[in-house]
């Protein structure tokens, strides 16, 4: 989604939950880069709220870097009062929101792939806010990713370099697998919508996340939308509008599967154990 600066964003951070997941499938020595996460929040908006929720006498690490991005650290002890009580603070001071000072607010980042959040965005939608949620793929509950108007996987945001993590990463890869031909129907289904027609190319792109909120180019090692479609020349034709954005339109002749003869979708996500009771 384009850069918005009337849009006003905030941003609640599961600190723990981020840092626990991505260490699980890249290795203890993994390291989340809070500068790419806060990142997806200006390219939503104004961020005005930036808070990251922890125990933060025992999560002493990032503080400085989290500091240094603006970002408010809200310090929940879990020592008494259980594991789950950063979860608690998050919920209350989102719905806060809705009635306290911050009306104005649009879009929220909710960056945690725990399942528990799931009817707190149902409730932020019902109230008029587009939500985004991050996690970390392999970890992130489904239905917290489908109850979202569209959901990043951090992992896949921004490669990582570093040699220590390198190797690691190889392997993780093999746990997620992220089918071409899925998001192949999904262009069919949003084209379908506008067949016969020229339309702006980030309105496709928010119409297949309306269909599926996981879905990202990135995921298909596309580094921009526009190289997905490219790819996709036998779907779709794109052109340049004299505005200078991008349009796209459906191949005259292009089937689109109905839903009731769909193939049946394979699983691109998978449920923490934790947050998962099937």
């Amino acid at each position: 989604m384009p850069m918005n600066t009337e849009n006003q964003v905030a941003v609640f951070i599961d600190y723990e939950n981020i840092e626990v997941s991505y260490r699980q499938i890249l290795g203890k020595e993994a390291e989340v880069d809070w500068s790419a996460v806060l990142g997806s929040a200006v390219e939503l908006g104004r961020v005005v709220i930036r808070r990251a929720y922890a125990d933060w006498s025992t999560n002493s690490s990032s503080q400085r870097e989290l500091l240094g991005l603006g970002i408010e650290l809200i310090n929940v002890s879990s020592k008494k009062r259980g594991k789950n009580v950063a979860d608690i603070k998050i919920v209350i001071d989102a719905l806060e929101m809705l009635i306290g000072q911050h009306l104005n607010i649009s879009h929220v980042l909710l960056v945690s792939g725990d399942g528990d959040f799931t009817d707190l965005v149902h409730h932020l939608r019902a109230h008029g806010k587009f939500v985004v949620g991050m996690g970390v793929s392999g970890t992130s509950a489904e239905y917290l990713i489908n109850a979202c108007d569209q959901f990043i996987f951090y992992d896949l945001l921004k490669e990582t370099s570093s040699e220590a993590e390198s190797e690691v990463n190889v392997e993780s890869a093999k746990n997620v697998a992220f089918d071409l031909s899925e998001a192949r129907l999904l262009l069919r289904r949003a084209l379908k919508m506008h067949e016969g027609e020229w339309f702006n190319a980030a309105t496709l792109k928010q119409a297949m996340q309306r269909l599926n909120p996981a879905f990202d180019e990135r995921n298909y090692n596309y580094e921009r939308f526009k190289d997905f479609l490219k790819a996709q020349s036998d779907i779709a034709q794109i052109r340049k509008h004299q505005g200078g954005h991008l349009e796209v339109s459906g191949l005259a002749g292009e089937d689109v599967p109905s839903s009731d003869n769909d193939p049946e979708w394979p699983e691109l996500f998978f449920c923490c154990p934790r947050f998962c009771s099937a």
